[in-house]
């Protein structure tokens, strides 16, 4: 219906951090495989290239920093930090885009429809209502894990809320009645 005027957005975020499969996954998902296939008289270990390469990245991975006898933990560490730091740098970026999205459409809507009016504010019962939700917050700090105990509170806030605001559409829909009422005169 209003998806007409609608234009998708669209960020493409590519994937710099491929997964890694240790050896014994590997034999575990040709085994499954190869008894989905039929019976194995004989299982053969999987060959796995010692100097196998990301073809994204092309880094080293563990298996062969830990065949060739060197320690390749300080590298792994490093490349995790930097797949960390860009990781953080796409969510604060997504972050700021979605704030910013929030904030136009905020705007938008106040340019179509107006600044909401509080009708608290409007019927002067604001200063009660917050007296008697500062009383509600801290029955329910106090009781955090027994929250019936504020019932009767939580009661008499709805009580005088829903009170309210049945006055003050009442009081509205008289005030239309006699503007109505005024004009067939």
């Amino acid at each position: 219906m209003g998806a007409n005027n609608s234009k998708p957005q669209t960020v493409q975020i590519p994937n710099t951090s491929p997964f890694q499969i240790s050896r014994e996954v590997l034999e575990r998902v040709e085994k499954a495989t190869k008894a989905e296939k039929g019976p194995v008289a004989v299982t053969n270990p999987v060959q796995v290239s010692v100097a196998s390469t990301c073809e994204q990245c092309n880094c080293k991975s563990a298996a062969a920093g830990d065949a060739a006898g060197t320690s390749s933990s300080d590298e792994m560490q490093a490349y995790q930090q930097k797949q960390m730091e860009i990781s953080s740098s796409w969510a604060r970026r997504s972050t700021e885009i979605e704030e910013a999205q929030f904030t136009k459409t905020l705007d938008r809507v106040h340019n179509l429809f107006g600044q909401p009016i509080k009708w608290a504010k409007a019927n002067e019962c604001s200063a009660d209502i917050d007296k008697m939700e500062k009383q509600l917050i801290s029955c329910y700090r106090q009781y955090g894990k027994e929250p019936l105990k504020c019932a009767a509170l939580a009661k008499t806030y709805h009580t005088f809320v829903f009170n309210k605001q049945v006055a003050a559409v009442q009081s509205t829909t008289h005030d239309v009645q006699d503007v109505k009422g005024g004009d067939a005169n």
